[in-house]
């Protein structure tokens, strides 16, 4: 495991395995004191799985894959992302990171089954063939009945039916 500092963050670290050090401690009415120990840190879940860290309340959080990536690799591209090449959104070991572009993310979606072909984006349940059903499904059926059928929420039907997404399903 290669360990490096992040840049512009004075006592934090980070692996090429995807984790987070400090070398902060908390002393309590002394505040934070800078020992020679490196203490794993956990990062906190985005609801798409992402993992990010904080640095203090007045520094604000950045992505973990970013920071192992610009650490390891350098600055990111502008218009570009750094994709998790197995799609798993928690594995930011840096032989899993690239950088890229949007639609190369979605090609590896694709090529690792976690899209499906038609799909608006990568988290999405349905697509294109599913919304044209239930567009036809929502003229005879209960917009419940087919939220069921289709395992999503009632509000994801009535968006539909109401064009506030998938507005290029005709």
């Amino acid at each position: 495991m290669k360990i490096r500092p992040i840049g512009g963050r004075d006592g934090y670290f980070v692996s090429d395995e995807g984790h987070v050090f400090s070398k902060w401690v908390n002393k309590g009415m002394h505040g934070l004191v800078k020992e020679n120990e490196l203490k794993e840190l956990k990062g906190s879940r985005t609801k798409t799985g992402h993992l990010y860290i904080t640095f203090g309340r007045k520094n604000g959080g950045e992505y973990i894959h970013r920071i192992v990536y610009e650490s390891f690799e350098g600055p990111i591209k502008d218009g570009y992302l750094i994709r998790h090449l197995n799609d798993d959104p928690s594995d930011n070991r840096l032989v899993n990171l690239a950088q890229g572009t949007q639609k190369e993310n979605m090609e590896d979606a694709l090529k690792n089954n976690k899209l499906k072909v038609g799909s608006e984006n990568p988290s999405s349940k349905l697509n294109e063939k599913e919304v044209l059903e239930i567009m036809d499904l929502a003229k005879i059926m209960p917009h419940k009945e087919i939220a069921s059928l289709y395992n999503v929420g009632r509000r994801t039907i009535d968006k539909i039916i109401k064009k506030e997404t998938w507005r290029h399903v005709s």
